[in-house]
């Protein structure tokens, strides 16, 4: 795939039907299938699957388990996520953006 231009890879086992998956489903529970793809290739690699918590997501980064972690479905269910975040990181330096709906001059 690396020859053929592929950039990165999303690694996921599914979990889109609703089945019960076969094996334990836990926070981050996927990873073990990016980590073993990513010790295969030499571009990035995503990790996803029940990654929300920061320091989950933070570990999976610092180990160099997963190149990017994916938290779309986190987003969902919570989006002040990022804010939540910092400040569990500990992030100063974080200000979240709060002014989509301002008028301007944008013509809105």
């Amino acid at each position: 795939m690396e020859h053929l231009g592929v950039k990165a890879i999303n690694v996921s086992t599914g979990g889109l039907l609703p089945l019960a998956p076969n094996f334990p489903v836990y926070g981050g529970y996927q990873i073990p299938f990016a980590t073993q793809i990513k010790q295969a290739v030499s571009i990035p690699v995503t990790g996803v699957g029940l990654i929300d918590s920061p320091t989950l997501a933070e570990h999976l980064l610092q180990t160099n388990q997963v190149d990017l972690v994916e938290i779309g479905r986190t987003l969902i269910r919570e989006p002040n996520w990022l804010v939540h975040a910092a400040h569990v990181l500990h992030d100063h330096d974080f200000a979240p953006y709060n002014h989509s709906y301002e008028r301007g001059t944008k013509g809105y």
